[in-house]
């Protein structure tokens, strides 16, 4: 007989892998147990997936409070306020999933997030509008530089303004040719049409944006009653968004100490923006006209440069727009937004003499901006 026969079988090697898979049998079939290594385990899942939930929520809220009353005053938040505010709730495309899957109470810790961003911070507005026996004024404001060749006509029609304030628009033979039953008034790419005796036309030699007027001051004479329109453009702020990508996105956070000069090189041109907005905020408050300030201001109704400006003045959206009133870009091919614009930086404030009835933001038209609408009485008819 074959000596070989007599050998015992020699044990099978174990190996990690072995010992994992033991590990998970075990872990399986403890699932019933009340108290087994399958409960322990899940609960301390669920302990982690609930502090996931709530360290997104405590974080969301705190970026958009920075981005609302902080913005350009911080670098990093400087190129955040242009993203679209819908980016905020990708991570529960990750968070929902788990939630259901693990601890499906948590699925609901959404719903805040949704209200946070969709209603609190984009601004949803739903505002009632006013009617009135008092004589009405009714203006309209758009950046006609990249139309796309689409025309303001049909939004001017369906509003019937009296005042239209243009930017990058300085072809005055061309809207007088086009326009021919409106008085046209324009200096450099300030345009205005009206219905109603143009005065006076001054650009804003006080408030000027990196030795560049941005803003001019167009008196017209409404029907007896003296009104000054400043017509705003203040310059993209595209090239400094640019400028951030990469590296120097970093130094709005740790911008100290030897790259303390560099942060401040590109932070200065934001900063000088909230400046020029506040300078021309207060003129058109201390003016001693009823005065609106009007145009494409290029800062989103977000930041430190908007709210320089809402504390003296009045949005008209704010008051009695509807939706979001987005104006910007009018075309575009990101899935996030619908395809549509995802930021309001086309305005019409007014000072304290002025009582909003109703306003409204282009909604369908192809141009790079929007046009934006108000209707508007004075506060104090006697005045």
């Amino acid at each position: 007989m074959n000596d070989s026969a007599h050998k015992e079988t020699p044990a099978a090697v174990r190996t990690p892998l072995d010992r994992i898979f033991d590990f998970l049998e075990r872990f399986w079939k403890s699932r019933k147990e009340p108290v087994g290594l399958y409960q322990r385990v899940l609960k301390w899942i669920r302990r982690g997936v609930a502090s996931l939930n709530i360290l997104y929520l405590v974080a969301l809220a705190g970026v958009l409070l920075l981005l609302e009353f902080y913005g350009e005053r911080n670098l990093t938040l400087c190129f955040l306020l242009f993203l679209p505010a819908q980016g905020w709730l990708m991570p529960l495309f990750g968070l929902i999933p788990i939630n259901l899957l693990i601890h499906p109470r948590w699925a609901l810790s959404a719903i805040p997030a949704i209200l946070m961003v969709l209603w609190l911070y984009m601004d949803w507005q739903l505002r009632a509008w006013d009617d009135t026996d008092a004589p009405t004024l009714v203006v309209m404001t758009n950046n006609v530089g990249q139309n796309n060749k689409q025309s303001m006509r049909p939004f001017l029609n369906a509003h019937g303004p009296t005042i239209i304030a243009l930017q990058e628009a300085g072809r005055k033979a061309a809207f007088e040719r086009d326009y021919p039953e409106w008085k046209v008034e324009a200096w450099g790419e300030f345009t205005l049409l009206s219905k109603h005796p143009i005065i006076s036309v001054t650009p804003i030699e006080d408030a000027k944006w990196q030795d560049q007027v941005v803003a001019v001051r167009f008196v017209v004479d409404w029907d007896g009653t003296k009104i000054a329109v400043y017509n705003v453009h203040l310059p993209s702020p595209r090239d400094e968004i640019k400028a951030l990508t990469g590296k120097p996105l970093a130094l709005g956070m740790i911008g100290f100490g030897p790259l303390k000069d560099k942060r401040i090189a590109y932070h200065q041109p934001w900063l000088d923006r909230v400046a020029t907005s506040k300078q021309l905020a207060h003129m058109v408050d201390s003016d001693n006209l009823p005065a609106l300030l009007v145009g494409d201001l290029n800062f989103p109704n977000h930041g430190a440069a908007y709210h320089a400006v809402t504390e003296t003045l009045i949005d008209a959206f704010e008051e009695k727009g509807k939706g979001y009133g987005f104006t910007f870009p009018g075309t575009n091919r990101n899935p996030l937004t619908g395809f549509g614009p995802w930021i309001r930086i086309d305005y019409l404030f007014t000072n304290d003499r002025w009582a909003t009835l109703k306003a409204v933001s282009e909604q369908d038209r192809k141009s790079q901006h929007r046009a934006v609408a108000a209707s508007f009485t004075l506060s104090d008819p006697s005045e």
